[in-house]
């Protein structure tokens, strides 16, 4: 973990983006939240540096191998 300042404000950003594009999909709306909160913890400062393929590319390996202790960052 590098900075874990702003990620609670990331992950309710994330999570309404979430809801807004999948509405059909809740669970969605909580993973998009949950990948931009871990990736916020490895980037300091208050600005998430991420972007939309990054985050996807968490979510597919956390369903394929399930919880991590490190992130490929």
């Amino acid at each position: 973990m590098v900075d874990r300042i702003e990620s609670g404000d990331a992950y309710i950003a994330d999570a309404l983006y979430g809801i807004l594009k999948y509405p059909e999909d809740l669970s969605q709306a909580v993973s998009i939240g949950n990948a931009v909160s871990a990736l916020k913890n490895t980037v300091p400062g208050d600005f998430p540096a991420m972007d939309l393929s990054e985050i996807r590319e968490l979510i597919q390996e956390h369903k394929a191998n399930g919880p991590v202790m490190e992130m490929k960052r």
